[in-house]
């Protein structure tokens, strides 16, 4: 879900990527001819690439026409510069079909394949695979085409398209009963395929713990305490700095909801629905109040005061310089941000660490002092967890 301040940007305001050419429904006359079919594709997916290029031949259209890194003679070689190889293969009439799944928006290959996709405005499809579901599209992707890889119905229109693109190749090299033949059997040769894939989404669907496993910018998110178990939390309370008050509370609450932003500075929709990786500068904005967690060097902890005070600072989103955190991922199997995942968040200005312990904030019980802390060696009261997105 993205946070409160990305769903009220009035959508002129955000920035457009340049639309591309969708599928047209006049004749086929009126079709510009395509010259080949570009499939990206995350490596972690090729599973299904290989049983969507089983699907394009059963249309009557050979493997020569189909570029795509998982096939023997395309694969990239070793020394071989990456992004002049895909702008060669992106020249000429290319129909770019992007496999949408976690794994492609976490593939920096797939976002470069993506972008060059979006300068030459090329025609694509996005083919999704379940459980990646059209809400986790990233903004502005044309939905117009989209459809899911296991949809029957979608998959016939899908035929004809690539039919009409292809009409040259194939009224020329297959005859008439050729082609009648294929559309004959065409449903009854798809119909395995489409139970291999769906074999394949269930078996991706038991590996994965929770639907919602990474963090994405815009998300919204409850954040708790390793240590004491307590979730970062603020309410419309102030310090004695005049801001509002940041503690780590024992109970589920609305007020223990922040939103995922960019650094201060980046617009409201920044990068919404990438994710976010180890070691971004971001901000967490309190999703009630439209505070931005906060500290500075001239106040000290109101407990603990040989460290600094943690606070909730700025009007609808917007504060300062202090509102920035870099965050460090406690494990190095993901560059990603994930659920359940220790980290720790060390302010940028002062390069202090934000800390809880049970010492309690006045006279609350349950109610624990959130401060920065710099300590010569990492601690377990600076680590932190997110346990839920909303």
């Amino acid at each position: 879900m993205f946070g409160k301040s990305y769903r009220e940007t009035p959508k002129s305001e955000i920035p457009a990527i340049p639309e591309v050419q969708p599928f047209p429904e006049s004749s086929p006359e009126t079709v510009e001819a395509m010259d080949k079919i570009f499939i990206s594709h995350s490596s972690k997916d090729v599973a299904f690439v290989e049983e969507l290029i089983e699907i394009i031949k059963l249309m009557g259209l050979p493997k020569k026409f189909i570029f795509c890194t998982s096939l023997p003679n395309n694969n990239i070689k070793h020394g071989e510069n990456f992004l002049n190889r895909i702008k060669k293969e992106l020249k000429g009439n290319a129909l770019v079909i992007f496999i949408l799944t976690d794994n492609f928006y976490a593939s920096k290959m797939c976002m470069c394949e993506m972008g060059a996709t979006w300068a030459l405005t090329k025609v694509y499809i996005p083919i999704l695979i379940p459980p990646f579901d059209f809400h986790d599209i990233t903004h502005p992707i044309s939905l117009a085409q989209g459809f899911k890889i296991n949809d029957k119905l979608e998959l016939n229109r899908f035929k004809k398209n690539i039919q009409k693109y292809f009409r040259s190749y194939l009224t020329k090299h297959l005859s008439d009963q050729v082609r009648e033949d294929l559309d004959l059997h065409w449903e009854k040769d798809r119909n395995p395929i489409i139970d291999r894939i769906n074999l394949q989404i269930k078996r991706v669907e038991s590996e994965i713990p929770d639907k919602v496993k990474y963090i994405k910018y815009g998300d919204v998110v409850r954040i708790r305490h390793i240590e004491t178990r307590h979730y970062l939390n603020s309410q419309d309370k102030y310090f004695r700095a005049h801001q509002q008050e940041v503690a780590a509370y024992g109970n589920k609450h609305d007020n223990n909801l922040w939103i995922v932003k960019g650094a201060h500075g980046k617009a409201a929709w920044y990068e919404a629905g990438k994710f976010v990786k180890n070691r971004d500068i971001i901000r967490l904005e309190h999703y009630r109040t439209s505070k931005n967690l906060h500290s500075h060097a001239q106040h000290s902890a109101p407990v603990t005061t040989d460290q600094q005070e943690v606070t909730a600072y700025g009007k609808n989103g917007v504060g300062d310089g202090n509102d920035d955190w870099k965050i460090e991922l406690n494990n190095d199997d993901s560059d990603i941000w994930q659920i359940d995942q220790k980290f720790r968040l060390i302010h940028c200005l002062t390069g202090k660490t934000l800390y809880s312990h049970e010492k309690n904030l006045k006279e609350e019980q349950n109610l624990h002092e959130v401060t920065c802390f710099y300590g010569r060696d990492k601690q377990l009261n600076e680590y932190w967890e997110v346990v839920a997105i909303s």
